[in-house]
């Protein structure tokens, strides 16, 4: 489902069908018992510090609503120092989502005014902004039962407006079904462009 939401003209996605709270657990599983312990350790930080890196805190911001699969995807950065990203994730069921996402400290909500007057988006996806240091900023929208992460509030709002034009056509659609059916409990698929695995 979250990799409907995903561009095509992306350098690097990772899809997962498992709910990263149970991450370490699912992985500690399969170790050895001396290993059990320090493996669980090391993947929750792995998974932490990967939330961190977007300025958000995993306990704290994520887990009391996430749900069992998502996408990450980063873009090509056209010769800018940072790139572009999304990260979409599940809701549980259940979830009060606008009040979780409320909790977010130092968001704000985009002005719907300032959005038109840049046509950004015919959208009404409300979007949240948190501000993450001086020059950089997130942005978050819950569209039905999936929370939209991005750097860039144009990537939601192409994302959500790709979905609602409904004009997905075969191939596009064929590819998200076969997805879901290759995506076992647990596995994690990696798309990679071919100019990336070239350099």
């Amino acid at each position: 489902v979250s990799s409907k939401y995903i561009p095509i003209n992306t350098d690097l996605v990772f899809h997962w069908k498992l709910n990263p709270n149970i991450l370490p657990s699912y992985i500690e599983n399969y170790q050895d018992k001396v290993s059990k312990k320090t493996i669980n350790k090391k993947i929750s930080f792995i998974r932490d510090s990967s939330f961190k890196l977007i300025s958000l805190d995993f306990a704290r911001d994520i887990s009391k609503w996430v749900g069992d699969y998502g996408s990450f995807a980063v873009f090509d950065s056209n010769k800018k120092p940072l790139n572009d990203w999304i990260i979409v994730l599940a809701i549980k069921e259940n979830v009060n989502i606008e009040k979780e996402l409320g909790s977010i400290s130092g968001s704000e909500i985009i002005d719907e005014s300032n959005r038109q007057s840049n046509k950004l988006s015919t959208s009404k996806t409300q979007i949240i902004s948190k501000k993450i240091n001086s020059n950089n900023s997130i942005y978050i929208a819950n569209d039905k039962d999936i929370i939209l992460i991005a750097s860039n509030p144009k990537i939601i709002y192409s994302s959500i407006e790709k979905l609602d034009s409904k004009l997905l056509n075969t191939k596009k659609t064929y590819k998200n079904i076969q997805l879901k059916d290759n995506l076992k409990d647990g596995l994690l698929l990696l798309e990679i462009s071919p100019k990336k695995i070239l350099n």
